[in-house]
């Protein structure tokens, strides 16, 4: 169902679905009545992007002790499950990739809020401008009573109604990130979608 908001028509609020297949599946109807639309990069910009979340938050180094062979040389081997300290050096290598993990998954989504998402009906710069403008008193009243964190506070005036506004929960952060990760799937094509392709061209 569809309301009509500023003379464009947008999802009724409330009602929302998650990525479905290619194509469609990239189209997020979220909370606040609006649809976003995640756009798929090139293959190479995938590899990309991704290269340079890695090159930021590399995973650590995984637990190694040293042994000392009759040579004299010393050699890093993984660390053994019978030495008392690899429980606790383990437990912080695995604490030290989760958090790489979602280091790199917050550096993707803030690429694709920034360069791969668009709001339906909003494409142009006058049509932003006028969201932007209808949200300032909602803004304003943010910026006054509310204590914003400094990744907010450093957004543009279209990020920043974005992130705070038109993306208005958590469940409509998951449905973003999920077509985010789909988005960046290169390996999420099926059978039919090669055919259709190849028959096209």
């Amino acid at each position: 169902m569809s309301v009509r908001r500023n003379g464009k028509v947008v999802n009724k609020p409330g009602r929302r679905s998650s990525p479905t297949t290619l194509g469609d599946r990239l189209a997020v109807p979220v909370s606040s009545g609006y649809t976003l639309r995640v756009h798929r990069p090139s293959m190479q910009v995938i590899r990309a992007i991704n290269a340079k979340a890695l090159e930021l938050h590399p995973d650590p180094e995984p637990p190694v002790q040293t042994v000392e062979a009759v040579t004299g040389v010393v050699y890093r081997v993984a660390a053994s499950e019978d030495d008392p300290a690899f429980a606790a050096a383990n437990k912080a290598y695995e604490q030290g990739v989760e958090r790489a993990q979602a280091a790199r998954a917050e550096y993707l989504l803030d690429y694709v809020f920034r360069e791969r998402l668009s709001v339906e009906g909003y494409e142009t710069d006058e049509a932003r401008a006028a969201l932007v403008a209808q949200y300032a008193p909602e803004r304003a009243a943010v910026e006054q009573y509310g204590t914003l964190p400094d990744d907010m506070r450093d957004l543009d005036d279209w990020q920043f109604v974005l992130r705070m506004f038109v993306v208005a929960d958590a469940v409509d952060y998951g449905a973003v990130t999920l077509a985010a990760h789909k988005a960046f799937d290169v390996a999420d094509v099926t059978e039919d979608e090669l055919r259709a392709r190849v028959t096209f061209l």
